[in-house]
């Protein structure tokens, strides 16, 4: 069954009942008319960075993620940065199984550039249980803050619903450069 992003679950009963009228499973929804939606969790996520250091700026990172229920037309993703900033709005999406390019309409970072809105443009819905990469440029690595993650949050066309997100952290190296002084041989 397909619900509405935009209305709590409806009252459902469930049954199964196997050949001979046994009752084996039973399961009920009950709508509480509260219009909240549940968000679901990502099957997979990761991110590698091309320049991982702290410290650094304008380097792309490459966003893996598995969604367990389809992405539907026209749907939003949405890019929380957290120690990390982006100063572009170049960014493109593929099917990983076979490098399929996926249109983005959009990839529009907020004025504190900590999060990024992503329009796709996919005129049929992508399949869950399936890999995506995105690659988004521009990306900067703050050198003040060791604990980087991202959270990402695939939404619904209207951008309104998070249907699946998840948290994972970037680890960066640390390359700056340390003084080591000998007072003595």
């Amino acid at each position: 069954m397909k619900y509405p992003y935009n209305l709590d679950l409806p009252y459902h009963s469930i049954s199964l009942i196997d050949s001979t009228g046994s009752m084996d499973g039973y399961n009920e929804f009950i709508n509480q008319n509260q219009n909240t939606f549940y968000t679901g969790v990502l099957k997979n996520l990761s991110i590698t960075c091309n320049d991982n250091s702290l410290g650094v700026t304008n380097t792309y990172c490459t966003i893996v993620f598995t969604p367990f229920q389809d992405i539907e037309v026209a749907s939003v993703l949405i890019v929380n940065l957290y120690g990390m900033y982006v100063s572009t709005n170049l960014c493109n999406m593929m099917y990983t199984a076979n490098s399929q390019i996926i249109s983005v309409t959009s990839c529009s970072p907020n004025n504190n550039l900590n999060v990024l809105t992503i329009q796709l443009a996919n005129s049929a819905r992508l399949p869950g249980l399936s890999s995506y990469s995105l690659i988004i440029n521009g990306i900067s690595i703050d050198a003040s803050q060791i604990s980087n993650y991202i959270q990402l949050s695939v939404m619904d066309p209207t951008g309104s619903y998070a249907i699946e997100q998840k948290n994972v952290i970037l680890i960066p190296s640390v390359t700056q450069n340390f003084p080591i002084y000998i007072n003595q041989i």
